[in-house]
């Protein structure tokens, strides 16, 4: 009878874990390591001036104030079960956050964790972050067919760190017709179709499409509407401003914004 007993509870246990939603399924084991090691990896210095044409963030995007870096999710299959690789901030306290590389099947899995230290320096042309590395530690979920670690890296770690973006909204007055300065980014820039009532994340507003343009290394995206001003016109542009090192261990979004104006007026007057 007890074995029985013992049974029913573990077909029940089963199942409860089965109608889980994902979230939760992933808490349920802990993710804590037990290896934590020093790291040895330079501080990476972030620099964001006081310009008011700085979309702030909402509390559910930045990483530290108006700085964001997006979370990385890849799906695949392991022994034709569904699987996922996550890389992701987690929170720590106002002093330090956790970089967090994850491969599971929703219920268990093993992952990477870096923790980075965080600084805030003020100044009366805005502030400045610092992020600093600080320990790495590794976990394994599971029983048997445990996942393998990920292959997240040191070298990882930093290109995340280095992939973030900043929020922006400028002006620029061109004396070409509103339809002319849109067909120029058309013609000039990746035009990129938007679902039907979709609305831009950074504006909220809707726009029938929205593009994009090659920048460090990466995309840099961005949405347009036009208005007529003057003799001529007045572009509004919302843009994602990637992150792009402008000194070694130093991104200075100052310097960033004003290489990014410049070239979307260029493509406004062609």
């Amino acid at each position: 009878m007890r074995k029985t007993f013992c049974q029913i509870l573990l077909v029940a246990f089963t199942v409860m874990l089965c109608l889980a939603p994902l979230s939760a399924r992933a808490d349920i084991l802990t993710t804590t390591p037990d290896d934590w090691t020093p790291v040895q990896l330079g501080s990476l210095i972030i620099k964001v001036p006081d310009d008011s044409g700085i979309i702030r963030s909402s509390e559910d995007t930045p990483l530290i104030r108006d700085i964001g870096t997006a979370d990385e999710w890849e799906r695949f299959y392991r022994n034709e079960l569904h699987a996922g690789f996550a890389v992701r901030n987690e929170p720590a306290d106002g002093k330090r956050f956790t970089v967090h590389a994850r491969v599971s099947n929703g219920t268990t899995g093993s992952g990477v964790k870096y923790n980075v230290g965080i600084a805030v320096s003020e100044a009366a042309s805005g502030y400045a972050v610092i992020l600093t590395p600080q320990d790495r530690g590794t976990y394994r979920q599971g029983l048997f067919g445990k996942f393998s670690v990920p292959n997240f890296s040191d070298e990882d770690l930093l290109n995340h760190l280095h992939d973030g973006q900043l929020r922006y909204k400028f002006e620029v007055n061109s004396t070409f017709p509103g339809d002319a300065v849109f067909s120029n980014f058309v013609r000039l820039a990746s035009p990129i179709p938007n679902h039907r009532n979709e609305r831009d994340a950074l504006s909220g507003k809707v726009f029938s499409q929205r593009f994009h343009i090659p920048y460090g290394g990466g995309k840099l995206y961005f949405t347009v509407e036009t208005y007529p001003y003057r003799t001529g016109s007045k572009a509004v542009i919302y843009a994602a401003v990637p992150s792009s090192e402008t000194a070694p261990g130093e991104i200075d979004y100052a310097v960033i914004l004003a290489d990014v104006k410049g070239r979307l007026e260029k493509i406004a007057n062609d």
